[in-house]
């Protein structure tokens, strides 16, 4: 049983990745072909560090329980600069 749900989690992860590196390789094609504008370039950065800064705070909140919104603040600083840096 647990190969079992070792394996579920493990086909989940590659299905998630494989739609993430799906979804960069579409943008990738539209923005080189020039289907895409550049009021969402622009709009696509922002975006993207608003998810990271999303999603340090559901592994904060949601999945550690804490409850402290100055660690998920300083989570979500590191990332809005890590983002805006790289």
């Amino acid at each position: 049983m647990k190969s079992n749900a070792k394996r579920k989690i493990f086909i989940n992860n590659m299905i998630t990745y494989g739609i993430v590196a799906a979804a960069y390789i579409i943008m990738q094609v539209l923005v080189g072909t020039g289907h895409v504008s550049s009021l969402l370039k622009g709009l696509l950065v922002p975006f993207c560090i608003y998810v990271i800064m999303a999603v340090s705070l559901n592994l904060t909140v949601g999945i550690l329980g804490e409850l402290s919104l100055g660690h998920a603040g300083f989570m979500c600083v590191g990332a809005f600069a890590g983002a805006l840096f790289s």
